[in-house]
Formats: C-alpha cells, sequence, structure tokens
C-alpha cells in the first residue's frame, strides 16, 4: 500500500484493512515522500503499534506510484503467499481478502483478481469507466448484495486488472514481480503487467461478488491524473496496438 498525502482517509483506510481482512496478512506500507507533514509521523506511530505486522518502508525522495509499489513489491518478495496491490483510498469491505485471492485456487492460470468497484475503470459499476461517489458506509450494503450474487462456474476474463486493489498470484508475480518502470508516477502499469502474464498464458478476471468502494485522484488530483492517464495510454497503445479495442 503506497501512500502519498491524501492523509484525510488515511485512518479510515487502514482500520478497514485491520479490522476487515480476514486471513494471515502482512501489510507492507510505502511511504512515498508526502509533502504533508502529517502523514509520517501517522504512519510510524501506526507501524510501531503493531509489530510484526506491518512493514514501514520510508523513502527520502518521490518515486510516484510505480516506484514506491515496486519497493513494497521487492520487500513483498521475501514472504510467502499472494500480494495484493491496495490505493490508500480504498474502503474494504469484511471479507474481502479471503474473497478476492479464493480464484487462484480454483484456476492456477488466473494471474490477477479485480473486485468490483464505484471507480475503477473497467470494473465500475453501474457504468463502466465513470466514476460514481458514495456515501459514507454505502460500501458495505453494495458489497453485501454482491456476496448474495451466484458467481458462474468461469470467472469473466478482462484484458487488465486495476491497480486500486489488484491481487497477484503468487506463482505469476514470481515470474513478473515489478511493474515497468517506463510509465513513471502511474497509470498504465498494471495494463503491461498483465498483458505481459497473459502472452504468458495467464488470465485476469473480474469479482462480481466482492465491492470495494475507490476514493480516486486523492493523491495526484483529478487534473494530474488526465495528464498521466493520457502518457500512459499512449504507450500501452504501441506496446499492445489490440488493447483499446479489446
Amino acid at each position: 500500500l503506497p501512500v502519498y498525502n491524501a492523509f484525510d482517509l488515511l485512518a479510515r483506510t487502514l482500520r478497514r484493512v485491520e479490522a476487515h481482512t480476514d486471513c494471515d496478512w502482512h501489510l507492507v506500507l510505502v511511504e512515498d515522500a508526502s509533502t504533508d507533514m502529517r502523514v509520517r509521523p501517522f504512519l510510524r506511530t501506526w507501524a510501531e503499534e503493531r509489530p510484526g505486522r506491518v512493514t514501514l518502508i520510508q523513502l527520502n525522495e518521490n518515486l510516484g506510484f510505480v516506484g514506491a509499489v515496486n519497493r513494497g513489491f521487492a520487500e513483498a518478495e521475501g514472504r510467502p503467499g499472494h500480494v495484493i496491490v491496495l490505493n490508500s483510498d480504498v474502503m474494504l469491505p469484511d471479507g474481502w481478502a479471503s474473497r478476492i485471492i479464493a480464484p487462484f485456487d480454483l484456476d492456477p492460470a488466473i494471474a490477477s483478481v479485480t473486485p468490483m468497484s464505484n471507480d475503477a475503470e473497467i470494473f465500475s459499476v453501474p457504468t463502466i469507466c465513470e466514476a460514481m461517489p458514495l456515501a459514507d458506509g454505502l460500501v458495505d450494503r453494495i458489497d453485501a448484495v454482491a456476496r448474495s450474487l451466484s458467481l458462474p462456474g468461469r470467472l469473466p476474463s478482462a484484458p487488465t486488472g486495476v491497480g486500486f486493489c489488484m491481487a497477484l498470484n503468487a506463482r505469476w508475480f514470481a515470474r513478473e514481480p515489478r511493474f515497468d518502470t517506463a510509465f513513471g508516477r502511474g497509470y498504465g502499469e498494471e495494463v503491461d503487467w498483465c498483458q505481459k502474464t497473459r502472452r504468458a498464458g495467464a488470465r485476469h478476471v473480474g469479482l462480481p461478488s466482492l465491492f470495494v468502494e475507490h476514493r480516486g485522484g486523492q493523491s495526484f488530483g483529478r487534473e494530474a491524473k488526465a495528464g498521466l492517464v493520457v502518457k500512459a495510454n499512449a504507450l500501452i497503445s504501441r506496446r499492445y496496438p489490440t488493447y483499446d479495442l479489446e
């Protein structure tokens, strides 16, 4: 979980990680040289109060999302189990963790799992690629409905996962243990990872029975995000010409 500013959501995000993660877990926090001076002391205290459960990496310079996640990946490489990338502005529902990694036991070809969300590009509901702000606590009510859905025998495949909340199968993470730094501060890196692993035989799936709230743009801001997305999309189009159509 990389952190850059967005202080007002941090406590709530971390509280839900701790309260709602229903399997054995270790959290790697990567503090990406936030300009908000409240962030680092808060994370230090939070991590110190949870010895053995949390690793806090404090960067001296801002690396952006890709660089920060890669530092977290380096820490995760030495640990057993699957890896989940989380944004610092997600609100996780109860029992989310066991559900997001369960598909890996059903099909070893599945390399990534992404839940549904109010703001997660192709996994946004009710309208694809359209953000829908939620009132506080509504995530739990929506997820309760999602949990009641009967799943198909084969989960729906997608050309990519979305890195706001994306589980990576340990088997495939071992093959591709880093995001490509060509994507700079962020956006497009998970598409690239998913396309690379898919070429090697992997599948990427959406999980209709899990809903995670995302309050996007908290770290970069909406305008900065738009510029980064344009650059990332151009690089993706050059590398994977059929991706946009798909």
